[in-house]
Order: C-alpha cells, then sequence, then structure tokens
C-alpha cells in the first residue's frame, strides 16, 4: 500500500497530465486518467477499439458494436456489452416506456359515488375502490 504523503507532484507535472490526456484521449488512443480507490496514482489505460460483431439475444441476427460504442461505453464505465441488435433495443425500450403489454383493466363500482372506475388491479372485498375524480378528492383531503 502507497502512502499518498510522500507524493509531492510539482504543478507543471500535473499540468503536463492533463495536457496528454486532452490530446490522446480525443484520438481514441488512451482511456484515462484513472484515480485507483486505494492510491492517488494517476494511471493510464492504452486502448485500441476495433469493431466486434454481436449476436442479438432477442432476434439473432448479427449487429456490429463499434469502436465508438466500444469507447463510449468505456467512457461511461459500461461493463456489459451490448447483448441486443440497436433495433431490439429501440424496441425493448419503446416498450418499457408505454408501459409494456397491454394491462387488463377491470370495471369495478366506485365507493365514494357509485360510478364505474377502470383499475388495472383485481379489487379485494373488503377494500373500497374509487374512480379518478373521487380518488383526487381524498388524495387531497388526506395532504
Amino acid at each position: 500500500m502507497y502512502d499518498s504523503s510522500n507524493i509531492n507532484l510539482p504543478e507543471y507535472a500535473v499540468l503536463a497530465i492533463l495536457w496528454l490526456y486532452s490530446v490522446f484521449h480525443k484520438g481514441g488512443l488512451l482511456y484515462g486518467p484513472h484515480f485507483c480507490k486505494k492510491c492517488v496514482f494517476i494511471k493510464f489505460t492504452t486502448m485500441i477499439f476495433e469493431d466486434k460483431v454481436l449476436h442479438c439475444r432477442d432476434c439473432s441476427n448479427e449487429f456490429i458494436f463499434t469502436a465508438g460504442e466500444q469507447e463510449f461505453y468505456q467512457q461511461k464505465d459500461l461493463q456489459n456489452i451490448p447483448a441486443r441488435c440497436p433495433q431490439c433495443r429501440a424496441l425493448r425500450r419503446n416498450m418499457s416506456k408505454s408501459g409494456g403489454a397491454q394491462r387488463t383493466m377491470h370495471t369495478v363500482p366506485c365507493g365514494e359515488c357509485g360510478k364505474d372506475a377502470h383499475v388495472p388491479f383485481l379489487p379485494q372485498q373488503n377494500k373500497p375502490v374509487y374512480c379518478s375524480s373521487c380518488f383526487e378528492k381524498k388524495r387531497s383531503e388526506n395532504l
């Protein structure tokens, strides 16, 4: 284990390291700086990215995991490579935004006014179910 109190880097050395990082990182040659959790040394990891051919988990089609995507994943510190092609990822993303599979709605009488209320769950007999307007009234009363 290194003792960080013994490290005295001159200011110009730190500036030189940061300048090297800014020059080489933009070209995709270096990924860093990394700060160790147990020490204060700055280390650079040399990485050259190449396109990889992967197979989609959902549709089994081949897709290319580009060098740019790999660099993005590394910059964001994402550990897992993509398991789905871009089309399946977009489809999955859209399904999760729209609520996924279609919900089954149940029609029950409102416990307050008696109008029909549509709810996405099967109500229990011992708990009242309210329509949207009565539910809002009850919620505002409780605040």
